[in-house]
């Protein structure tokens, strides 16, 4: 469907409603309705406090299982703090292995405080309810700290390590025309401002982008990854970033002579999708099509019914190049194991739809150029990163419940059903 048309006036109008009234309605029913609305469900909100609940959560497992293993990869960094933790739990199955379950967090540092809470929530409440018996877990905690450090969603080389991953070169020639032909509406090369005029003036280049081209060549173009621009937003880099190039080598050596017979990658996600939902994402598969087919057949039986996210065809979902979980899957596929590739993306924007998808560019687009350019003054300043922060970490305690009891709901099921699943 191509757009023709989008009305100045009503995305004007959107605006207001999305950043004052609607917020505010939120509110007042949180407090008329949730009872603790004021103080939330506990969330951890920076590097430090997440890595601490993290690792006590790993310490204090009770029963403690034989041959728990947690280990810190070091990143190097610029930051004066030195090199960076990336903590890798493992915990082996009690008898004889044969499916391997990797749960990870925060590979877009925005999105680590979320995805960390996750993981300890499994660690905490939910570890002891597993049958063990069988199953390996390995949790890799914050892949990305240098953006979690930050609260930016890339690396120190402003590389998206969602579009790094690769196992060859052929990756990082991808030229993306769609992006280029875009690229000075999407990385502005002056300082940040913040307020309407900048905003009306963001709405009516894309409301120019949108009578050329549909919402999903838009969001295919920009969000699949581009790897020319090395400033610009969603730059996939040149090369395996540091934590793509250790981690690679720990993916590799837990496979090796384990024999596993299946494996699932759930790589924890914010900020995409209708807000409040949890959507389940599969990426592509890459391998025999009788891996193929035995790895579907696992995934199938795995969601047991929970509606799959349609990333190739004609649907408000998008897919992306150099992922995380796709590579790990596909290194398993190559041994002929079934792995199944979920990425678990707990909504925030409605950006499935276009103001959402419009006011979600808007905040990436702000964020970068802040980093890049400085602000106008610090008022903007203090606004960009607050509104970008929200976008991966809602303060609103309706949002957090919601992540919580779904994941409650949910996850239980995908594993104990992967578990049996036939293939």
């Amino acid at each position: 469907m191509t757009f023709r048309f989008v009305s100045f006036r009503w995305l004007v109008l959107r605006w207001l409603a999305f950043r004052w009234l609607v917020p505010l309605a939120a509110g007042l029913l949180a407090l008329l309705l949730v009872p603790g609305a004021l103080a939330g469900p506990d969330f951890c909100d920076s590097f430090e406090s997440c890595r601490a609940n993290f690792q006590a959560a790993a310490r204090n497992l009770v029963p403690q299982p034989d041959g728990v293993n947690l280990e810190t990869l070091e990143i190097p960094s610029r930051l004066p703090r030195g090199n960076l933790p990336i903590d890798l739990l493992l915990i082996p199955a009690t008898g004889h292995a044969t499916n391997l379950v990797i749960i990870s967090s925060g590979i877009h540092g925005a999105e680590a405080y979320a995805g960390s809470t996750l993981q300890t929530r499994f660690l905490r409440e939910m570890l002891a309810k597993v049958d063990r018996n069988q199953t390996t877990f390995l949790l890799i905690h914050m892949i990305n700290p240098y953006g979690a450090i930050t609260g930016r969603r890339v690396t120190e080389n402003n590389v998206d390590l969602n579009r790094n991953f690769s196992s060859g070169g052929a990756l990082y020639k991808n030229i993306s025309p769609g992006y280029a032909a875009i690229q000075d509406f999407l990385n502005p090369k002056y300082p940040a401002q913040y307020g309407f005029f900048n905003l009306t003036k963001f709405y009516g280049n894309a409301a120019q982008h949108l009578s050329a081209n549909s919402i999903k060549t838009l969001r295919t173009a920009i969000l699949k990854g581009q790897y020319e621009l090395p400033k610009g937003i969603y730059y996939g880099g040149q090369s395996l970033e540091p934590a793509a190039r250790l981690l690679t080598r720990h993916i590799v050596k837990a496979f090796k002579g384990k024999n596993y017979d299946r494996m699932l990658v759930v790589d924890l996600h914010t900020g995409y999708g209708e807000k409040g939902l949890m959507h389940v994402m599969p990426n592509p598969l890459v391998g025999s099509p009788l891996v193929i087919e035995r790895t579907r057949l696992v995934m199938n039986a795995t969601l047991g019914g929970y509606r799959l996210e349609d990333v190739v065809g004609d649907s408000d979902f998008y897919q992306t190049s150099g992922d995380f979980s796709s590579f790990v899957a596909e290194t398993g596929m190559s041994t002929g194991m079934p792995s199944v590739p979920l990425l678990l993306e707990f909504g925030t924007l409605d950006s499935q739809k276009i103001f959402g998808s419009l006011q979600s560019l808007y905040r990436v687009i702000q964020e970068n150029r802040l980093h890049w350019h400085g602000a106008d003054n610090l008022d903007s300043k203090a606004q960009i990163e607050h509104d970008f922060r929200e976008m991966f970490l809602p303060s609103d305690s309706i949002w957090r419940n919601q992540v919580l009891s779904q994941f409650d709901e949910h996850f239980p099921g995908f594993l104990a059903r992967f578990q049996k699943a036939d293939h």
